[in-house]
């Protein structure tokens, strides 16, 4: 369940993140506030999953993650009324307390080891990271359907998203790296434990090969083509290459929360 919920988390954090990183003004209502939606029934989820779970492993967050998809909805509505600048402010608002939400779970699973064995700034990098990747390529991805609809969008938009995907992709390759290179220096035994069962072929390397594959590499390339194709203002093959990237990032993220929650390696 930790794994799921962190997952849920990252998506509706990451998707309101990254049309905030847009100019919504020049969009269509109904794209932020479709977002907004998503995000809401992200929460909510996340918050029927938290009651399910014992106090102290994050059923107290029940609340906050209920609060913000009332919030999101909220946010939703304004942007669907052209009211920008309330839903702008509500947005930084909700990005900012999903984000504290996303990393005191973080912080919960990390105070399972003993102090000090598993930073909690590493932890957050992680956590923060994948919410960027999986959110920037589900509001690339909504993003590129917007164009069907007329009057036609600029262009600008859907490269100014696929770069956002493209820059999440090399942050999140960024805290990977440098993850596995804290974790190769063995700062402690459960996590030097841990870390050569990883890498052991009767371990956990199928996982640890799987989450490099679809949460690293894949996404890395994938991103680079998306972009190339939005500039070349073809916005039905970015669209295309952005639901692959999607099912890339959901595996890969996946992958990522299961190792967290199992084995505490933030990777």
């Amino acid at each position: 369940m930790q794994t799921f919920l962190l997952l849920v988390q990252e998506l509706a954090l990451g998707s309101m993140a990254t049309i905030a990183l847009l100019s919504l003004r020049e969009i269509p209502g109904g794209f932020p506030s479709l977002i907004g939606h998503i995000a809401a029934a992200s929460w909510a989820v996340g918050g029927v999953v938290c009651l399910r779970l014992p106090i102290g492993a994050g059923r107290e967050a029940a609340p906050v993650l209920f609060g913000l998809a009332a919030a999101s909805l909220v946010c939703a509505r304004l942007f669907l009324n052209d009211r920008h600048r309330a839903g702008t402010i509500l947005l930084g608002a909700l990005v900012l307390v999903s984000g504290w939400a996303l990393v005191e779970n973080g912080a919960r699973l990390a105070a399972r080891f003993p102090a000090g064995a598993l930073p909690l700034p590493l932890m957050a990098a992680s956590l923060l990271g994948s919410a960027l990747v999986l959110g920037s390529a589900l509001a690339a991805m909504i993003l590129g359907h917007w164009y069907l609809i007329p009057p036609p969008l600029p262009f600008t938009h859907l490269v100014r998203a696929a770069s956002v995907f493209l820059a999440a992709c090399v942050v999140r390759t960024i805290f990977f790296a440098a993850s596995i290179v804290w974790l190769a220096r063995g700062p402690d035994p459960a996590i030097d434990a841990a870390f050569g069962r990883l890498l052991r072929v009767d371990g956990d390397v199928v996982f640890f090969a799987l989450r490099v594959f679809w949460g690293i590499i894949g996404p890395l390339v994938l991103a680079v083509l998306v972009l190339r194709t939005a500039r070349m203002k073809s916005n039905q093959s970015a669209t295309g290459l952005l639901y692959v990237s999607l099912v890339f990032v959901l595996v890969g993220e996946l992958l990522a929360n299961f190792l967290l929650v199992e084995s505490r390696l933030p990777l």
